[in-house]
């Protein structure tokens, strides 16, 4: 059950109507810091105090299709959630490093290049 105090400090955190949509969407009120957001909507919180969460529950999801599903969150993000990890991955630099080739459109250009002209492709095809 949520104290009186902290449901009062969360709706002065985070505004009425926020606190209402979390209470039906996660069943409570929630306010931490923004961790970051995935490339489904997904938004990801922590709150470190640790006169305000219980511990082990102080990172959460804020989903973006309420149909709470476990693969709706990436690999990256559960391995933040799961405390894996300790930083989130916009600011790990080890997650950051380890971002496969098929991800940017800039890592194909030297594919292509090698492509093109190790095989027999006319001389307007080349870049």
């Amino acid at each position: 059950m949520v104290s009186l105090a902290r449901t009062l400090r969360s709706i002065r955190r985070v505004g009425l109507k926020e606190w209402w949509r979390q209470l039906q969407y996660i069943g409570d009120a929630k306010s931490g810091r923004f961790a970051g957001a995935d490339q489904f909507g997904n938004r990801y919180y922590e709150n470190l105090n640790p006169e305000e969460e219980i511990p082990g529950r102080h990172r959460w999801v804020d989903l973006a299709q309420h149909d709470y599903n476990a693969t709706q969150v990436p690999p990256e993000w559960h391995s933040w959630l799961s405390h894996i990890r300790k930083d989130p991955p916009p600011e790990d630099r080890v997650m950051q490093n380890l971002s496969p080739p098929w991800k940017g459109v800039s890592n194909f250009a030297p594919i292509v290049n090698m492509l093109c002209c190790n095989t027999v492709c006319s001389p307007g095809l080349r870049t």
